[in-house]
Order: C-alpha cells, then sequence, then structure tokens
C-alpha cells in the first residue's frame, strides 16, 4: 500500500514539475513574438545654443619696409615672441613672377612643415584621426560652395593632420625633417638667382604672433565700443556687417600682447536669464585649420534686449593658434550637459509609476529603473541614468536594452531577434 502511495505521489510530483515547464518555458518555443535589443552606450551629450559672432583682440601689424617678394618665418602661428625677436626674413627687389609664384608655394610648404612637425605631440592618433575626417569634410564643403580660400586653408589642413598622424605612427620626424631642409634649400637657390635682398623683421613688442591677415586687426574691443556708444544686439550685427580692410602690401604678420580677447554674439531673449555677468560659459568653435576649440569664457557684460535679441560679451584669458584664427565665426554656448547612457526614447517604460528599461539577460527580461536626464526632441533618443545601484536591476554599460515586443513584463522569457 505504501509503495502504490509513493509511485501515486512521485507522478504528482512529475506532473507539477512538466506544468511548471510548460507555463514558464515553452511559450518562448512554441510562439512566434520576437524582440530587438540595442546596447546602452555611455554618452555625454551636450544642450548647445547656435550662436554667430565675432572674436576682437588687441593686435598691432608688423610691417616691412617696402612690399615683400617672399616671407620666411621664422616663428610658427601661436607662438609667444620677446621683444627683438626675429620672426621672419623677407625679400625685396627684383624678382620674375615664375620664381616669386614659386617661392610662395615653397614658403606655404615650410610653414606646413613647421607646424606640423612642432605640434604633433600635442595630439594623439584617435584625435589626429577624427581632425582629418573633419577636415576632409570642411574641403568637400567649401569646394562645392565654390570658396576657394576655405578650401585652399583646408586642403593645407588635411595635409598638416596627415603629416602629423603619419609622424605621430612612425615615431620619427626625420623623413619630414629632410623634406623642409630640401624646400629652404630650393627656396634660396630660386632667391640666389634673382637681385632680390634679403631682410629680417622682428618683434617690437613681446606677445603672440600670427601671419594671417583677415581685415579686422584695427578694431579692438575698446575701440569699438567707443564708436559704438553700447553693447547691443544692433551694434554687434553692424560690426558684423562691416567689411573687411585689405591687406597692406607691406603686411608681415601681427602681434597680439596680452592673451585677453573677446567674443561679441547675440542671443534669442527668452535665453537671456540664463546669463549673468561673472558667469563662466563652455564655448565651442568649429576652425577650418585646427577642428573644433572648446574654451571656458566669462560673460562680462549682457545688453539690454531688443527685436527679441540679447548682444553678450565674453572674456577669455586662453590663448592660442586655433584662438588666434577666429574671426567672424560660428560657435556653440554649452547650456548644460548630460552624463549618462543613451537609449531610444521608445524603449522607456513605467512599470508600477517608475520609468525603466527592460533588459535581456539571457532569455530573460529584468526590468531597470532609470531616471531621465534628457529626452531629444526630434532624434529619437534619451539620455538616462541607473535610478538603483549596486544591484542587479542596475543599468550598466552593453546592456542589452529591449526596444520591441508587446506584453513585456519583468521576468519574461523571450525569444532573440
Amino acid at each position: 500500500m505504501k509503495t502504490k502511495i509513493s509511485t501515486v505521489f512521485f507522478w504528482v510530483l512529475v506532473a507539477v514539475i512538466l506544468i511548471y515547464l510548460a507555463i514558464s518555458i515553452m511559450p518562448s518555443v512554441f510562439t512566434t513574438e520576437s524582440i530587438q535589443v540595442e546596447t546602452a552606450d555611455p554618452i555625454t551629450y551636450q544642450d548647445t545654443l547656435n550662436v554667430q559672432g565675432i572674436a576682437l583682440r588687441d593686435e598691432i601689424l608688423i610691417s616691412a619696409k617696402g612690399a615683400p617678394t617672399s616671407v620666411d618665418y621664422k616663428v610658427n602661428d601661436g607662438d609667444r615672441v620677446s621683444i627683438g625677436d626675429t620672426v621672419a626674413v623677407y625679400n625685396d627687389g627684383s624678382i620674375s613672377t615664375s620664381d616669386r609664384m614659386a617661392v610662395e608655394i615653397i614658403d606655404r610648404k615650410i610653414s606646413l612643415l613647421n607646424e606640423s612637425i612642432s605640434a604633433t605631440s600635442q595630439y594623439d592618433l584617435k584625435t589626429l584621426d577624427a581632425r582629418t575626417k573633419d577636415a576632409i569634410t570642411d574641403f568637400l564643403n567649401s569646394s562645392s560652395e565654390q570658396d576657394l580660400s576655405v578650401a585652399r586653408d583646408s586642403s593645407t589642413a588635411v595635409l598638416s593632420y596627415l603629416i602629423k598622424r603619419n609622424i605621430k605612427a612612425e615615431g620619427d620626424k626625420s623623413y619630414y625633417r629632410q623634406i623642409l631642409k630640401n624646400c629652404e634649400e630650393e627656396r634660396s637657390s630660386i632667391l640666389s638667382g634673382s637681385s632680390a635682398k634679403q631682410s629680417t623683421v622682428s618683434a617690437s613688442r613681446a606677445g603672440y604672433f600670427s601671419s594671417k591677415f583677415d581685415g579686422y586687426e584695427s578694431i579692438t574691443y575698446e575701440f569699438w565700443l567707443k564708436n559704438a556708444g553700447e553693447l547691443t544686439p544692433n551694434s554687434i550685427q553692424s560690426l558684423l556687417n562691416t567689411p573687411a580692410e585689405a591687406r597692406p602690401q607691406n603686411y608681415v604678420g601681427k602681434l597680439q600682447h596680452f592673451s585677453d580677447w573677446r567674443f561679441l554674439c547675440t542671443i534669442p531673449e527668452e535665453k537671456a536669464d540664463l546669463f549673468k555677468v561673472g558667469s563662466s560659459w563652455t564655448l565651442s568653435f568649429e576652425t577650418a585649420a585646427y577642428g573644433k576649440k572648446t574654451v571656458s569664457m566669462t560673460v562680462a557684460e549682457i545688453s539690454n534686449s531688443s527685436d527679441g535679441k540679447v548682444a553678450l560679451a565674453f572674456k577669455c584669458s586662453f590663448f592660442d593658434k586655433a584662438i588666434y584664427s577666429l574671426r567672424i565665426c560660428d560657435a556653440q554656448i554649452v547650456l548644460k550637459s548630460y552624463s549618462g547612457f543613451r537609449v531610444r526614447k521608445d524603449s522607456i517604460r513605467v512599470s508600477e509609476g517608475e520609468n525603466g528599461v527592460y533588459v535581456l539577460s539571457g532569455a530573460k527580461l529584468i526590468f531597470k529603473p532609470i531616471t531621465v536626464l534628457y529626452l531629444s526632441d526630434d532624434s529619437g533618443f534619451a539620455v538616462v541614468a541607473p535610478a538603483v545601484k549596486d544591484s542587479f536591476r542596475t543599468l550598466i554599460m552593453n546592456d542589452s536594452v529591449v526596444i520591441g515586443g508587446k506584453d513585456i513584463y519583468d521576468g519574461k522569457v523571450v525569444n532573440i531577434n
């Protein structure tokens, strides 16, 4: 009798186990339902305000005694020089048109090589690859728009980044130093056959040097403000519309004595409450030759509103060759940064009044609570952070977040698509 009861108990237990398996596992075998997942990738997203403005600096021009036929620069753009330092050697006098053009081309090669060789240590390979791609894009865009001056600067930037990358990868500058030496010898050979006379140009004061000319060197912030009367959206727009001055025939370069400079722009009136005099902000500038440049700037002055706009004057004491290349330019003011995980907006669900995402673990779904940091208006993504820590429900990098499927719930066993 006991044996019979034990046998019945055994088969009842087997039946219970089979029923459990049928309920919890078998639906995932026979159902045609499937889901899609995407990886939760770490991201730092910046909410930005796009503006156009103008950079103003306190600059003096460096000039030759006459109109130079060619210039050999002894310092690089952005270098700080002392009073009396030789910044360039130039030639004046008789030289044929073909020789002058050849020397100008060689001078550009020498400038490119000097800058590329000296700046290699500032970059890693990943940064150089990214900036090369950006420079190629800028070159293609400027070529399609037939902006030849920008196209030439962009093509020079491409070559510069390619040289820097090659030097960084190989760890050897000797090849490019030899090319530089050959260019200098070729230049000297051309000039030796002409009646051109060689002269030097020295810095009249200490400061940051640049060989570039954009036609706004004579406009300092104090000079402009004195003539404009006050900082207003209209006065900035008038400044942006001011034609650039012609480059003097005897121009060699320019110097900025101090590192302080200003950036003037206008913003929509509804954003003005975010800004206070003395507050610090991060601004990003795109440069053709140096890629993206990000600097911290302080609000020096805020105007009253006019026609739905407010004028801002930012000031900064950081200075380098990328900053020196800025004049009339676009910028992005970083309003706020969000660091977390990038997920699709349609992957965010609500369970028992709590925001979260479902993550695939094996063949099982786990609900992981989140805090939504940022929702994009049109890109369909969100930046989220885990709402719980040190738990199996903590959202972590590379989690497989569910973006498809129906009747999703915690603990569900599913097929994977």
